[in-house]
């Protein structure tokens, strides 16, 4: 299968951010989430790096070394620049600005696994989200921090594996966007299995044939909530 390029945020983080909210189907906040979300030390919080106001402040945190402006890949060629902030092997986070040329005003933060797309594992790393989202959670340990199914695109093409709607579960609202990879698999499928859960179709996160795939979260981002 083709490997997707990083979604980053192009369309996953238009449609998971917009318009939601952190209520869940009963009317109710996630008490538990919000929680998480103020436990979390900062130094391993993908959203504390939204409190940074510049990318001479990362380079004073985290030194110069670990910082470059660079050129951020999305899907289908797009691309825009942004900052790389490498502190670790296991992954690199891009950071996009609304100012490019003064490189102010964080947009939105986005680690990405350094790991094989198709490898036997990818490795969390020391960086999450405040949500408990993190790098190789597997689709069903992702759908039990949602308390709920969520609804992803289909594998094998440049959008592949991009959560579309947390169906109002406990990561709805709260500013994360997350793309699934392939893992390795063993599975005797059929070719009408196969084609049923790739390219431009959308899949439940309790589809028994796309877990088949052994789906575990290879991207993490993470906006500031309008």
């Amino acid at each position: 299968m083709k490997k997707p390029v990083i979604i980053t945020l192009f369309l996953s983080l238009f449609l998971v951010f917009a318009g939601c909210d952190s209520t869940t189907t009963d009317g109710h906040t996630n008490v538990d989430s919000v929680a998480a979300a103020d436990s979390i030390a900062w130094s391993h919080s993908l959203e504390s790096l939204l409190q940074i106001p510049n990318e001479q402040e990362l380079r004073t945190r985290f030194g110069k070394d670990a910082v470059k402006f660079d050129t951020i890949w999305g899907a289908e060629g797009f691309f825009t620049m942004g900052t790389v902030l490498k502190t670790e092997p296991e992954s690199r986070i891009e950071i996009t600005w609304s100012n490019e040329e003064t490189k102010t005003g964080i947009v939105s933060v986005t680690q990405v696994s350094d790991s094989d797309w198709y490898g036997d594992t990818i490795p969390s790393g020391k960086w999450k989200s405040a949500t408990g989202v993190l790098l190789g959670l597997s689709i069903e340990q992702l759908e039990k921090v949602n308390n709920r199914p969520f609804t992803f695109s289909g594998f094998g093409w440049d959008y592949a594996g991009s959560v579309i709607d947390w169906k109002k579960g406990a990561l709805e609202g709260k500013g994360i966007a997350v793309q699934l990879a392939e893992g390795p698999t063993d599975e005797d499928l059929s070719d009408s299995e196969a084609t049923s859960v790739l390219g431009d179709v959308l899949l439940q996160s309790d589809n028994p044939t796309a877990r088949k795939f052994h789906p575990r979260v290879w991207s993490i981002s993470v906006a500031k909530i309008q």
